[in-house]
């Protein structure tokens, strides 16, 4: 088994083409199992599983490798996923203020107070997207200067 050194962002680039290696085995497995009797399989299902297997196993330990690369700024990456999610939030909470006419009821009209208003929520966003571009830096940072050695597969 060789092992690799590779920079915490490129391991991450990485571990997108394992995961696109293992869907494909997967699909040729499913394309090939079963064939009408006579009928010639383009792949040898049994090797493309056993590949399937080797690449799973590898992942498992690429993502076990990233996990402690990545526990120094783990808060971090905690932190920007929840203000991706505080943003949304935000983004959902209606902010209607006013007299505003009925959708249901054409000469009706309806009164409607806001508590947050757009211009607050429209800040709140704003901070929020100042405070996710500091931390993705932050980690983008940290993935850029710390490197991991990778365990590269024994592939049938």
């Amino acid at each position: 088994m060789t092992t690799e050194r590779m920079t915490l962002a490129r391991a991450l680039r990485y571990k997108k083409r394992v995961v696109e290696n293992i869907r494909t085995l997967e699909m040729e497995i499913q394309q090939n199992n079963s064939k009408i009797d006579g009928e010639e399989r383009e792949c040898d299902v049994r090797l493309a599983f056993k590949r399937r297997e080797a690449w799973v196993f590898h992942l498992v330990d690429l993502k076990m490798k990233m996990q402690e690369a990545t526990r120094p700024v783990q808060r971090l990456i905690l932190e920007l996923a929840e203000a991706k999610s505080e943003i949304a939030f935000w983004q959902r909470v209606p902010t209607m203020h006013g007299t505003q006419p009925s959708r249901f009821r054409a000469e009706t009209t309806i009164r409607y107070v806001a508590e947050f208003r757009k211009p607050e929520t429209d800040s709140m966003v704003h901070a929020l997207q100042d405070r996710i571009d500091l931390l993705q830096t932050q980690i983008d940072a940290h993935n850029a200067e710390t490197t991991v050695e990778i365990n590269m597969p024994d592939l049938p």
